[in-house]
């Protein structure tokens, strides 16, 4: 059952995330006919996660200042930026330039969604179920959203899904207006910026569990931060196949991520956390070596492999954190987490641009395998008694 309080969170939630599934479709294809090159259409999809690299300085933000005032200005930020990008589409570097600024309220939104508004409104008991239930709805919102997308570009054009998702970023902040009071703050904050930022990267680095599973989690993301552009750019421009068919294949990941979240709490129940954290990350590894098959099907299949195993282990990862960290410094913390995490997601993108545009003598679908196998040796061998004695077991 998900909390009442929660409830119109997750509707603003999936509507902004319906918009950035817009967004997903739409940039890639509206840079691809404007410049004909996949590796710029990769770009532009890394360029909107850059901004995590700052993330620690955002996390610290968001702990200091009321969590309403900063939601609706990430909200609006979003908007504006990504609003004027059709207006400025003739311009690359332009373009680039407001979806890092677009990424800056991304940054704020997640960190508030995970970190902040899920453990306010929700007993400690079921925060684990209640990510789970947050990250099934956005999932299913990905399973429509390449649809709606593809319809609206072949139908009006990809600036119109573009404008639709500033749209939707409007809606969300008018949104969390009304339903988050003006005087629910963080905590209140006397001393300085750089103070908070020290205690935040003070704990990370008294926690050897949680710096293995970032090191983990972080190569895991050089390899497939970029996975959904690359499985577009790849389908549509290098195998030929319809514009229709690729966003079709990203619903099908979609629906499997869908039944990742949603079946994570079910599946080895008698797994320890460490255990469970192997087992999705072995399988993403699985999914990874099937993308090196030049075969469409395959492609796909490994697409679809990745995104089950991915979102489970989001669903773990995500409440360990919030079990584990100080709730005054779950901001801090975890955007420093995020900054390693989520800031290999336009590595990922810059480094598959580079290898699908120079012969550096490994493919793009090779290093992302790479990568996954790496991430899996890290958490498993990397220091096993004392993850042994840190993490407890679920039921």
């Amino acid at each position: 059952m998900i909390p009442k309080p929660l409830r119109p969170l997750l509707l603003l939630s999936a509507v902004s995330r319906l918009g950035d599934q817009l967004l997903y479709v739409a940039m890639p294809l509206l840079v691809l006919a404007e410049t004909g090159q996949p590796a710029y259409a990769i770009l532009a999809a890394a360029a909107r996660g850059l901004p995590y690299v700052i993330s620690p300085f955002i996390g610290a933000v968001v702990d200091r200042y009321p969590l309403r005032t900063v939601y609706v200005a990430a909200q609006l930020i979003q908007a504006v930026a990504i609003g004027a990008i059709p207006l400025l589409k003739g311009q690359p570097s332009i373009v680039l330039l407001l979806l890092m600024i677009s990424g800056v309220g991304g940054v704020c939104s997640s960190l508030l969604n995970f970190y902040k508004l899920i453990p306010l409104w929700t007993p400690q008991e079921q925060i684990e179920a209640a990510i789970g239930r947050f990250v099934a709805l956005t999932d299913a919102v990905k399973v429509v959203g390449p649809l709606v997308a593809i319809s609206i570009v072949l139908s009006i054009g990809a600036p119109a899904a573009i404008y639709a998702d500033a749209v939707s970023f409007l809606v969300a902040a008018l949104g969390i207006a009304f339903i988050l009071p003006a005087t629910q703050k963080s905590e209140v904050r006397r001393t300085s910026l750089a103070q908070d930022l020290k205690e935040g990267f003070r704990y990370f680095k008294g926690s050897p569990e949680i710096r293995r599973l970032t090191t983990a989690m972080s190569l895991s993301n050089l390899g497939i931060g970029a996975l959904e552009v690359l499985l577009l750019t790849t389908l549509t421009h290098s195998m030929q196949i319809p514009v229709a068919q690729a966003s079709l294949a990203l619903s099908v990941g979609a629906c499997a991520g869908l039944a990742g979240s949603g079946l994570t709490r079910k599946i080895f129940p008698r797994l320890g956390t460490t255990q469970r954290i192997t087992v999705w990350l072995a399988l993403a590894g699985v999914g990874a070596l099937c993308l090196t098959v030049p075969h469409p099907l395959m492609f796909v299949l490994g697409f679809v492999v990745i995104s089950f195993a991915t979102s489970a282990s989001n669903v773990i990862t995500i409440a360990y954190r919030q079990s584990t960290i100080p709730s005054e410094l779950q901001g801090r913390v975890n955007s420093i987490i995020r900054m390693f995490i989520s800031g290999a997601v336009p590595i990922s993108g810059i480094l598959l641009a580079a290898l699908g545009t120079y012969t550096l003598g490994v493919s793009q679908t090779q290093f992302v395998a790479l990568m996954c196998i790496l991430a899996v040796i890290v958490w498993q061998f990397g220091a096993s008694g004392e993850r042994q004695n840190m993490w407890t077991k679920t039921s």
